[in-house]
């Protein structure tokens, strides 16, 4: 069936009519989609104009040619102190500090040659004529022809790492310096150890040999027969013996104050029961007198020989600095700690006047109070270097006419059977 040219025109207008509805449809979509693109780019220019200002960094654009600044960010400003206004008619050396002057052309002499350059520690000069410290980088941006035109620059403050970099060098001297010292003194106390080794060997032989022999002479002395010596001379001659008794006994206590510490330890299963019996043996102990001890602790693994030596010390000084020995009460108390034990050795004695608290472990101090044994002022000081070497504290807890009770701390091994 053949179409009228009347039908045949009213189809291909229907068809156009179709065509641009669907164009029309598709340039709407088209705008719709540019719409957004324009938005999210408005948004992302926003970001990172946002970005460019308020960066931690210090950001910068510049003539290469004639470096003059074409832009710069607020974190530049605030940093430096200069407005806007001012930086954008400053020259980037302008800029620059005078001491990083000669750096800076070599610098620019680099970026001509390569286009970049990375990581440049320089220094720039505030507003205030302040120093701000800080490392830069740069990168180019080149025409047609390949010619640097512009730069990008970043500036990063670094003046708290430069002050850091400082004290860390005065660090470094002091400890050198230290060390230095440290060294001198080490070779001093070496030589004061040699010296203190003859001295050692010189009391323990040239002196203790002659008081050996004028004790012996005194008593083979005092045993001549009959009438040889008067009453006074008998009197004189019983007071040297003594004295070179105890000049004796003094030299002793000397040569284990300054041994004390400096062997290694030896570690053995100790039983502190055993060992305070065998104190008390060794002691003379007086008829009357109470000896007590208390502990859970029984078994332990430790350097006996000090252990020893500081018990020895404590318990015969409760007893022969006690008024009246006969009545005298000696408690040992051990007690567990976390890393420690806790030992105190008590007595019921006179007590020490708190004056004398620190004084007593002092070597060679006489105390102002009057006690019944003559003592050679060594005693409390060796156990205080006995048990501070062995990484104990000592102290004592006294008062006059009340109890005196010595704590120490000692490390130890708990005994596993």
């Amino acid at each position: 069936m053949k179409l009228s040219k009347y039908n045949r025109e009213e189809l291909l207008k229907r068809k156009c009519n179709i065509s641009l509805e669907e164009k029309l449809i598709e340039l709407e979509t088209a705008n719709k989609k540019l719409k957004e693109q324009l938005k999210l780019l408005k948004e992302e220019k926003i970001f990172y104009e946002d970005f460019y200002e308020n960066a931690p960094d210090m950001f910068l654009s510049i003539n290469t040619p004639i470096r003059n600044i074409l832009k710069c960010n607020q974190t530049l400003i605030d940093k430096l102190g200069y407005t806007q206004e001012e930086l954008l008619k400053m020259k980037v050396t302008d800029l620059y500090h005078p001491d990083c002057i000669e750096k800076s052309h070599a610098l620019r002499k680099e970026f001509i040659e390569n286009g970049f350059y990375t990581n440049a520690e320089l220094q720039l000069r505030k507003k205030n004529g302040e120093k701000l410290y800080i490392v830069s980088s740069a990168t180019g941006i080149r025409n047609k022809e390949g010619q640097i035109i512009k730069s990008r620059v970043a500036w990063r403050d670094i003046t708290s790492l430069v002050e850091a970099r400082r004290i860390a060098r005065e660090r470094e001297i002091e400890l050198y310096n230290a060390n230095r010292s440290l060294n001198k003194a080490n070779s001093a106390l070496r030589n004061i150890n040699k010296d203190l080794k003859s001295l050692m060997y010189i009391a323990s032989h040239d002196l203790k040999s002659p008081l050996r022999t004028i004790y012996s002479f005194c008593q083979l002395i005092g045993q001549e027969p009959g009438d040889t010596l008067s009453h006074p001379s008998q009197m004189m001659l019983e007071q040297v013996r003594k004295k070179a008794k105890y000049m004796d006994k003094f030299i002793k206590d000397i040569l284990q104050y300054y041994q004390a510490g400096l062997k290694t330890p030896h570690l053995e299963t100790v039983v502190i029961e055993d060992l305070l019996h065998e104190i008390i043996e060794m002691l003379d102990w007086p008829k009357g007198c109470i000896f007590e001890f208390k502990s859970k602790v029984v078994t332990l693994i430790t350097a006996r020989a000090p252990l020893y030596q500081i018990f020895h010390n404590l318990i015969s000084n409760a007893i022969y600095h006690h008024n009246n020995p006969s009545t005298a009460i000696i408690s040992v108390i051990c007690e567990s700690r976390p890393l420690y034990l806790e030992f105190a050795v008590k007595d019921n004695g006179p007590g020490i006047p708190r004056k004398y608290h620190k004084k007593i472990f002092q070597p060679f101090q006489k105390l102002g109070f009057k006690t019944r044994y003559e003592g050679s002022g060594i005693g409390l000081s060796l156990v205080k270097k006995l048990v501070e070497s062995h990484g104990g504290t000592i102290n004592v807890e006294s008062a006059v006419g009340k109890s005196t009770t010595f704590k120490f701390t000692w490390p130890y091994q708990p005994f596993i059977k």
